[in-house]
């Protein structure tokens, strides 16, 4: 298990670091994009409710309405109640069959919603959690920063953002920024498993030091920013790289 871990934990700070850069980037560049219906104080306050989103666990949900998170309860249990109620059946199915398009870890897919429908939650975080690992892992490898940091960023300011309107920019600056904020808080370090955590905790679970029981809600925050994390590579990768 040390030898596991000492390979992995680079990686994992890596991406720590390459998070919190991003997540700088992202916040200027929201705050740069003039939107003549929004003003100055409107445009901090999304910023800042989509950035607390992110630290309640919670990243875009597909049938909620696109204004959902331009505001935040103030509770993280108030938090999870309004975001429960449009993850319903047929919502977390369209997440399904969407994860399932990402053949490379198709497998692994199909398992963890094997043990999400069957109620074993701790199995199916821990393999949700491994498919995210990999993914940033992977991207690291031979790399300096994570691959959708910098160039993610310098994509946004390319022509591509000519073609649509700033306030769809906006918007779709705003939810990678929640992204990144919930990714930054689930890979948060523990301080040798000493700080208290309020969400799941990806140190805390794959080294089995957590007592929490992980709850259906853990593993469909987990789904959540599985089918987030692919839609944007999706995007920067096959999408705007080729503007």
């Amino acid at each position: 298990s040390k030898t596991i871990s000492s390979t992995i934990q680079p990686f994992i700070e890596s991406i720590r670091k390459g998070l919190g850069k991003l997540g700088e980037s992202m916040v200027e560049l929201a705050r740069s994009i003039k939107i003549p219906e929004l003003s100055e104080k409107e445009k901090l306050e999304r910023i800042n409710s989509y950035k607390q989103w992110g630290l309640y666990g919670w990243t875009s949900i597909s049938n909620a309405p696109i204004s959902f998170f331009n505001n935040c309860p103030d509770t993280q249990l108030k938090a999870d109640k309004e975001a429960l109620i449009y993850c319903n059946k047929e919502s977390l199915a369209c997440t399904f069959n969407a994860l399932k398009n990402f053949k490379k870890k198709k497998k692994d897919i199909n398992e963890a919603i094997k043990c999400f429908n069957s109620k074993y939650y701790k199995g199916c975080a821990l393999i949700l959690f491994s498919i995210i690992d990999s993914i940033f892992i992977t991207k690291q490898i031979g790399n300096d920063e994570i691959l959708t940091g910098a160039k993610a960023i310098k994509l946004f300011k390319k022509p591509f953002k000519k073609r649509i309107n700033k306030k769809d920019i906006f918007i779709l600056t705003l939810s990678y920024y929640n992204i990144f904020t919930c990714l930054f808080e689930i890979f948060s370090d523990t301080n040798n498993f000493k700080d208290k955590k309020n969400l799941i905790n990806r140190n805390y679970l794959d080294h089995g030091m957590t007592n929490k029981v992980i709850r259906k809600k853990d593993c469909i925050k987990l789904f959540l920013l599985l089918d987030n994390i692919l839609e944007l590579l999706d995007l920067v990768e096959n999408k705007l790289s080729k503007d």
